[in-house]
């Protein structure tokens, strides 16, 4: 088993890039402010954690 965790602003930037991308076509939509961690950058600075995990199965 695999366990990922991302940090809070990761999570945050990928959350509102992918409503920026769903409302892309959409004329009514508001527009989406893509979340971002930086100064006078873009994108987002973050991690993610990966554990592993050997289950064995009887």
């Amino acid at each position: 088993m695999q366990v990922q965790q991302l940090t809070r602003d990761e999570y945050l930037f990928y959350q509102t890039l992918q409503s920026q991308r769903d409302n892309d076509d959409n004329p009514f939509a508001e527009y989406t402010q893509v979340h971002r961690n930086d100064t006078n950058g873009y994108g987002v600075l973050g991690g993610v954690i990966v554990s592993k995990y050997l289950i064995p199965v009887r």
